[in-house]
């Protein structure tokens, strides 16, 4: 039985590139990893070369290691300029450390568990499995236990130096309820069933974002950045997506699309249409477009088909939950907001049916890791199988940790793809 569902090769291969790339990297995993660890035969001599000599104070280079690689690994020189060319300066080594040292405990124990079914010394096997179990998480950083007085204040320290505003979601009654808009540091879920707007609404909200001057990333797993860029020009310009794209303009309409491109051209709003993203790549594109600008909002089209590093014998559920605990660490780790879209079970809202928490698809991960869920509903307008749904619809404010629940009237234009909330009554909802 072959442990081969419990590595990460690209992990292993970044790592070790940028830690050639640049030697100051090995500090921040020298307390995580041995070579054991590496699944790779090659990247454990690697690893060790690297380990030995750094340890020594020697400075590990293309040159300076040429000739280990040449004798000592399957790939030669030639492995080592690929290991330098996936080196990243964007990548958190000590998450990728422990990564590896995650992925090769398993591999542990899942010897041990063979071992087990092969009747091997039973009492022997058990114990070795226990202590593997027990430190399996040997590595990762802990938090100082602080007392009471210590937390407040931190608290009190925390809220002299609070300059963060929430991040203006465009739609007033929604903002009032969500204590000023999507806040720093959390998740909010924004779910609907397919073909009724949700990445529509996202825009909307990245859109209104930026006018207030806020900073943006979306990161959308499903629509090519071309499709994404007609939308915000309709919007913006206020002209039918359709002729847009077929290219059936009139003089002012064609005007305004100019004036719209330039305006876009003025925001700091970035688009990765990256498919097949898993979270640690997602993590990577946040902390890129952390580096090289102010950053406050992300918008993640959606959640379902976030790729997992490690799925086998894991159903949708359990994905869907690993994808939402990683994006609520990347709210907190970047100190952005985070919307993630997500989608609505079809069966959940038949027979005219208001959607719940409990119709999203992997509803459990969610309801505990998300901050906010908003649910976009609207009522059909057609029969089943001509799909087309009313104008009107509400958002329903499903869950707020730290707010009001209800829902707000919302209306829809489909000719220039936006949504404007149909009420501005804040005080009674």
């Amino acid at each position: 039985m072959e442990n081969q569902e419990y590595y990460n090769i690209e992990c292993e291969e970044v790592l070790l590139g940028t830690i050639i790339a640049s030697n100051i990297n090995f500090k921040s995993v020298r307390s995580i990893l041995k070579a054991e660890y590496f699944y790779s035969d090659d990247n454990k001599k690697i690893f060790k070369e690297l380990s030995d000599k750094l340890i020594k104070g020697k400075q590990c280079t293309i040159i300076t290691l040429k000739d280990f690689f040449n004798d000592n690994t399957d790939g030669g020189y030639k492995y080592l300029k690929f290991l330098t060319s996936k080196a990243s300066s964007i990548v958190d080594l000590k998450e990728y450390a422990q990564k590896i040292s995650e992925l090769w405990q398993k591999r542990e124990i899942q010897d041990e568990i063979l071992n087990l079914k092969l009747n091997k010394d039973g009492d022997e096997v058990i114990s070795k499995l226990i202590n593997k179990l027990n430190g399996l998480r040997i590595g990762y950083d802990v938090q100082k236990t602080l007392t009471t007085d210590e937390i407040i204040d931190e608290i009190d320290e925390l809220e002299r130096n609070f300059t963060a505003k929430p991040v203006p979601t465009g739609f007033p009654t929604l903002d009032k309820m969500m204590n000023g808009g999507l806040n720093k540091k959390q998740l909010t879920i924004l779910g609907a069933r397919p073909s009724l707007g949700k990445t529509t609404m996202g825009q909307n909200i990245i859109l209104n974002a930026q006018r207030k001057g806020f900073d943006s990333l979306f990161i959308s797993l499903e629509i090519d950045k071309r499709q994404v860029l007609l939308k915000f020009l309709s919007m913006m310009a206020r002209v039918d997506g359709y002729k847009i794209q077929t290219k059936t303009l009139d003089q002012g309409e064609a005007q305004r699309i100019i004036e719209a491109k330039e305006q876009l051209k003025q925001m700091n709003l970035r688009v990765n249409d990256t498919c097949g993203l898993d979270y640690m790549k997602i993590d990577e594109i946040v902390r890129q477009a952390k580096d090289t600008g102010n950053l406050d909002l992300v918008l993640v089209d959606y959640v379902q088909i976030i790729n997992s590093i490690d799925a086998r014998w894991k159903n949708k559920a359990d994905l869907i939950k690993e994808a939402t605990t990683h994006l609520k660490q990347i709210a907190i780790k970047y100190d952005v907001a985070v919307l993630a879209l997500c989608q609505i079970n079809r069966q959940g809202v038949q027979d005219g049916k208001q959607p719940s928490l409990t119709d999203l698809k992997g509803s459990g991960g969610i309801e505990e890791d998300a901050d906010v869920v908003i649910i976009l509903h609207r009522d059909q307008a057609g029969d089943e199988e001509s799909a087309t749904y009313s104008n009107n619809g509400k958002l329903i404010i499903a869950k707020n940790r730290f707010g009001m629940t209800n829902n707000v009237p919302i209306n829809f234009d489909g000719r220039y793809a936006q949504f404007n909330e149909l009420t501005r009554n804040y005080d009674g909802f």
